[in-house]
């Protein structure tokens, strides 16, 4: 069923239920009124957070990356990280829930007590170690 359009009283244009002059148009193609940004079939207008957003949004703590098509948290690096909704925070694709986060400097996941150019997250042992870490080789 069609949205029934009205005319604004501020900016004169042809207006669906929930418009908000100067942040709100109405879409032709979705028949509602949408934010700036809005991409039919892939975004919504978040009345709360007044703005285009995508699936999977959570106020205040996601954005639309128009790039990567995708919700994604503060921090976001396109084509390095992804927003965990376990963790809600961005990690990167080695992301360990509750064990490892994304380290923005060395563009790494890494565990508690990190520190950048002298440690690093040892995914064998699974925990931060030495930058001169090494492993045992193996008995064949």
């Amino acid at each position: 069923m069609a949205e029934t359009l009205h005319k604004c009283a501020t900016c004169n244009k042809e207006v669906g239920e929930g418009h908000i002059c100067g942040v709100t148009t109405y879409c032709q193609q979705c028949k509602e009124e949408v934010g700036s940004g809005h991409i039919c079939d892939l975004t919504y207008f978040c009345k709360d957070c007044k703005k285009e957003v995508g699936d999977g949004h959570i106020c205040g703590v996601t954005t639309f990356c128009s790039t990567c098509e995708e919700e994604v948290g503060p921090g976001h690096i396109c084509d390095i990280t992804y927003f965990c909704y376990d963790c809600e925070k961005e990690v990167g694709d080695e992301h360990i829930c509750g064990v490892t986060h994304f380290c923005p400097i060395c563009k790494a996941e890494v565990g508690a007590g990190h520190e950048c150019g002298k440690t690093y997250f040892c995914f064998d042992c699974e925990k931060e170690v030495p930058k001169d870490h090494q492993h045992e080789p193996s008995e064949k």
